[in-house]
């Protein structure tokens, strides 16, 4: 289906489709490994006892960390959806929600990694990331943009599905066909192309109670 001569570019559809089949693959039961915790070698040349110690080592740290904390050694029963996979997500069920801040912090010898997020609050406003900070004006370019539905504190709102308008104003034409689209997750992408000359394309994104946003482009000869 055309909406005009130009063909549909499909990237926003298939960014979507690909982050959702991911999300589904993670999130899918597996059956317990039928392999022998000494004889076995797994994945990545990993034997399941290797595995195991690993998750006890972790264990470990939670509870170093978690002991004199706010969850008070919350932490007791854990579950690895993604078992099959090399580095598998943990998950524990025993955890009361709480609102607020949880910080992961991952050591491997002397190097310690902090990964820190925190709980979406009521969604407030737009934030526009291109996966690049300008075009080329040759009327082929095109840029990825990413608009994510954000709370006060600019944390992206996972359960946000509202429609975003896009606009585009200067030498650049959004894609698709379409120039409203409902967020999944809190997340929408649109793409940009440039139509040949140079100049600066002014990129708008509006949805009813949220805060618009903008960007501005640069298309370079």
């Amino acid at each position: 289906m055309l909406a005009d001569e130009r063909p549909i570019n499909v990237r926003p559809w298939l960014y979507r489709i690909s982050r959702n089949r991911c999300l589904n693959h993670l999130r899918r039961p597996v059956p317990e490994g039928q392999d022998s915790m000494d004889v076995m070698v797994g994945e990545g040349g990993v034997t399941t006892a290797e595995r195991v110690q690993k998750r006890e080592d972790f264990r470990a740290l939670v509870e170093k960390y978690d002991e004199n904390g706010p969850l008070g050694g919350q932490f007791t029963r854990e579950r690895f959806p993604g078992a099959h996979l090399r580095h598998p997500p943990f998950v524990w069920d025993d955890v009361a929600y709480q609102p607020g801040t949880l910080l992961a912090v991952g050591m491997k010898g002397t190097v310690t990694v902090r990964h820190q997020i925190r709980t979406a609050g009521t969604a407030k406003g737009i934030i526009l990331k291109p996966d690049k900070e300008s075009l080329v004006a040759d009327g082929d370019d095109v840029v990825f943009i990413e608009a994510n539905v954000v709370d006060s504190a600019g944390t992206v709102v996972p359960t946000a599905q509202n429609w975003i308008s896009f606009s585009a104003t200067g030498p650049g034409r959004l894609l698709g066909g379409t120039t409203e689209i409902d967020a999944i997750s809190g997340a929408v992408a649109i793409n940009l192309q440039s139509t040949g000359e140079a100049g600066k394309i002014a990129v708008r994104a509006t949805a009813p109670d949220l805060a618009p946003a903008s960007i501005l482009l640069p298309a370079k000869t």
